[in-house]
């Protein structure tokens, strides 16, 4: 196996067989959902057979989604990596769909199966700071009121306004008889 040990001083090793002079790394184990065992887990509760109306849910193109993996079902599932982002359905393929998402400053496309995503309802789509600029336009347009604004600090308070004065009928005192 070795050749010319006693020759050299400087102990290196020379094989024989030169295929095992090249060293290789061995492979990495594991498939695509290696890790995921807590990511794509159901909750007890919602154990069971999968929803049909999930299944076959219709999207059309520009609706928004997010990306909730159904661990009962592999077939059309995206990598971990992206689980529960939000995205823009482009276009569909075949029974799936294809979601427009952003990951590290790139556009990227995922062919996912609807079972795995969720719509976003108007509600869930407005940003912060969208819901900042509607508050601001309804609070400029409501109308003035007829009072001036207080000067100083602190909450405004709206002056007390006098009450109507209720006259009492006075009620006659009793005699008091002595005995």
């Amino acid at each position: 196996m070795l050749r010319n040990w006693a020759n050299h001083s400087s102990c290196s090793v020379t094989f024989i067989n030169h295929q095992l002079t090249l060293l290789r790394m061995s492979a990495r184990k594991g498939g695509s959902r290696a890790g995921t065992r807590r990511l794509f887990r159901k909750h007890p509760r919602s154990r069971g057979k999968i929803s049909i109306t999930k299944y076959f849910m219709p999207y059309a193109v520009g609706d928004r989604a997010v990306l909730l993996a159904e661990p009962a079902v592999q077939r059309s599932l995206y990598h971990q990596r992206f689980h529960g982002r939000a995205g823009v359905i482009v276009a569909k393929r075949g029974n799936c769909y294809e979601l427009q998402i952003v990951d590290g400053g790139k556009q990227k496309i995922i062919v996912v199966h609807p079972v795995h995503m969720k719509k976003l309802g108007q509600q869930t789509m407005k940003t912060a700071r969208e819901q900042a600029t509607a508050k601001r336009a309804a609070a400029s347009a409501k109308p003035a009121s007829a009072e001036a604004p207080m000067s100083g600090s602190g909450p405004q308070v709206k002056p007390m306004q006098a009450k109507p004065q209720v006259k009492v009928p006075e009620m006659k005192k009793p005699e008091v008889r002595k005995v």
